[in-house]
Parts: C-alpha cells; structure tokens; sequence
C-alpha cells in the first residue's frame, strides 16, 4: 500500500488510511517533499521579480508552515499520551495536506482558464477549507486516539498556534511597536 492509496482511504474518513503510510523519520521526511516542491515553485515569483528580501521571507514562512503543525501536533499528542501514534499521524497529515493543497491549485487553475466568477472560487476555496478542517478534525481522533472533545480541542489549539507562528512574525513587523528589518 503506498502514499495514495491511504490518502485515498483517509479522504474518504478511512481510518485503515494511515496503516499505508511509513511511521519513519525517512517516512515523516518523504512526506515533506513534495510540499517542499510546491514552495520552490511559488518561491520562483519573488526570485524572477528580483526581491531577495521576499524570496528569504517566503523561504522562511514556507518552512514554518510545514514544521508548524508537525510541531504543535507532536506537543498534543505528548500532552495526552499519544506519543506513539504521532509519527504516523504526522506522516498522513503532510500527505493529506498535499492532496488538499493541489486540490486548491488545480480548483485556481480551472477558474483562471473559464473566466469563473470570484465568488465561485471563493466558494470553492472555502468548501475545501471546511473539508481540510473535518478531514483534519478525523485524523486527530483517529490517527492519535484521541476523544472526539480533544480532538475537537487539538484543532483548535493546532490552528491557532500554527496560525500564529505563520502569521505573527509579519503582524509583529507590520506594528508600529517595532521597527523593520533593514532590507
């Protein structure tokens, strides 16, 4: 059984999904790959347009995004005694992640080229935000064991966390409490 076949199974609310994934350093580091690859790609923009000081904070953002609910999901699962469940939680969510995210690109890709409406992207983008949050909700229960209450706890506390680490550098340099890096 490989990567897509526990995808498959996962997206469909699966929980036999995640015995296909590889509960492996090597198995959490293949997972972060392909993602890794989609950042180089969106990465190319701000080199093209020849603003290092862009490329290094989108360089820098993309590795916080990736590592920031691998992080904080591995506190959850410390925190509630699901520490042996975690590596092959974490190993399904970064693949899950992936198919969302070129579920996104592929859902901008068709619009752009039929000329939709704003609001039908929006639409879309927003009903795939709300499958990404129940599929991520299903993980958490299934993948770690935990009750649906924590679950339900842990997505909160994973969201807002990553949230914040994604976004507080920038909202922390956007303040007029502190100064910018000179660029």
């Amino acid at each position: 059984m490989g990567a897509l076949h526990g995808i498959t199974l996962l997206a469909r609310f699966r929980a036999e999904g995640f015995a296909a994934f590889t509960a492996t350093t090597s198995g959490f580091m293949n997972s972060l790959a392909p993602l890794i690859g989609i950042a180089m790609v969106a990465g190319l923009r701000p080199l093209l347009s020849g603003s290092p000081r862009m490329l290094v904070m989108h360089l820098l953002t993309t590795v916080v995004a990736l590592l920031a609910p691998a992080a904080v999901s591995h506190a959850i699962a410390r925190m509630w005694g699901r520490e042996a469940q975690w590596l092959r939680y974490a190993v399904a969510y970064n693949w899950c992640q992936l198919a969302v995210t070129l579920l996104s690109v592929l859902l901008i890709l068709v619009f752009m080229v039929s000329g939709g409406q704003p609001e039908s992207l929006i639409g879309a983008i927003l009903g795939v935000l709300c499958y990404w949050l129940t599929l991520s909700w299903f993980m958490l229960w299934r993948g770690l064991g935990l009750s649906r209450w924590r679950a339900t706890l842990a997505l909160v506390l994973l969201n807002m966390a990553s949230g914040a680490l994604i976004l507080g550098p920038r909202l922390l340099a956007a303040s007029d409490g502190f100064e910018r890096f000179p660029g």
